[in-house]
């Protein structure tokens, strides 16, 4: 399932017309514009299968699939090598990792951009969203360097965000305020 792969760009593009495909049916034969004005696709989460510090956590730092290789080698320096830890910039150098997340977010937003054309396909109207963070726009779970963020809301009509989590001392660790501040200026360069 790596976001570099060709195969899971054509699953998602799939999945979406599928999914407006059936909404078109039960409206007997025309997609329901009046009804369905915006379109979530998909979920903040990107970089992470399980959350961190559980065992199940899985990041994209380890996505060793021959798509996320080969992407890397096509545009990496010569001499930089693909960063086979999470953290540790000592091994592999900050290069190697701000070229794999910068490559990553390209590829996300670049798959994410895939089913927004094919909801405008279905409905030219229709607003395609998505939650692009949750506690912490740094968070190694959303984005870790920025450019996700910046990607993601070059690609999307609107910028959404999640707020929480929100316990009882409030705002967890006073990052949600921050999140919103920083997206908002985000919304705001990109008119959205």
């Amino acid at each position: 399932y790596s976001v570099f792969s060709p195969i899971t760009r054509e699953r998602m593009r799939a999945r979406v017309r599928a999914q407006l495909a059936k909404w078109t049916r039960a409206n007997g034969g025309t997609f329901p514009t009046d009804v369905v004005v915006a379109v979530r696709l998909g979920d903040e989460i990107f970089n992470a299968t399980g959350w961190l510090g559980r065992p199940a956590a899985s990041l994209p730092l380890w996505d060793y699939s021959a798509s996320a290789l080969a992407a890397f080698v096509k545009t990496t320096p010569a001499g930089v090598t693909y960063p086979r830890t999470l953290g540790a910039e000592e091994f592999y150098g900050s290069d190697s990792y701000a070229q794999f997340l910068y490559l990553f977010h390209r590829a996300a937003a670049d798959y994410l951009k895939g089913a927004v054309e094919e909801a405008h396909a279905v409905s030219p109207s229709i607003l395609a969203f998505r939650n692009t963070t949750r506690g912490d726009v740094w968070s190694e779970m959303n984005d870790h360097d920025g450019s996700g963020q910046e990607l993601l809301t070059q690609v999307l009509d609107f910028v959404h965000l999640d707020p929480y989590p929100l316990t009882a001392r409030g705002y967890a660790d006073g990052c949600i305020p921050f999140d919103m501040a920083y997206l908002s200026g985000l919304a705001r360069r990109y008119g959205k």
